[in-house]
């Protein structure tokens, strides 16, 4: 969030304590905080969390998509997301490069060591803090390699590190 702001110039910074200190926050279940921020308005809401089951990806090509922050507007994820066909998500690939699928990083597996694209949309805290443990490494994921992996993985904040684990045969091209 401070990253999104600074990126438009503002320079001041939201106190998410405090934020949240004023809000009925549920307090049984999983539950998805939703914070919109324009200048010194927020808008906050929560959505009862229900992970989706995902065992085929659809490869999406998109080279003009940005999703570098949480925009509150993803309709053009939305319409990447229309294209899977009977698939249970993407597989977002820009200039041939994977990225992340709709809602979440991807990792992959091979000789069970865990790899992240080096390209990506969002790079997410999740992401991020499996690359600080070293859970993860980096590494260069294509349309054309993609096939030398063993496994994919969705991997996001509420999702974590320990989701199912997709065969590979699994994305369609």
């Amino acid at each position: 969030m401070h990253r999104a702001l600074q990126s438009i110039g503002q320079l001041a910074t939201l106190n998410l304590e405090h934020i949240l200190q004023s809000q009925p926050i549920p307090n049984a279940g999983w539950w998805k905080c939703r914070i919109e921020y324009e200048e010194a308005k927020q808008e906050i809401s929560f959505e009862k969390y229900q992970p989706r089951t995902v065992s085929s990806l659809k490869i999406i090509l998109d080279d003009t998509i940005d999703y570098s922050h949480k925009f509150a507007d993803r309709s053009h994820l939305k319409k990447l997301f229309d294209l899977k066909k009977d698939c249970d998500d993407i597989i977002i690939c820009k200039n041939e490069k994977v990225t992340d699928s709709f809602y979440a990083n991807l990792v992959f597996k091979k000789e069970n060591k865990w790899f992240t694209p080096e390209s990506y949309l969002l790079p997410g805290v999740m992401r991020e803090k499996l690359l600080h443990d070293r859970t993860i490494e980096l590494t260069e994921v294509t349309i054309s390699n993609i096939h030398t992996f063993e496994k994919v993985k969705l991997i996001n904040a509420l999702l974590g590190f320990e989701g199912p684990e997709i065969e590979i045969k699994n994305i369609v091209f």
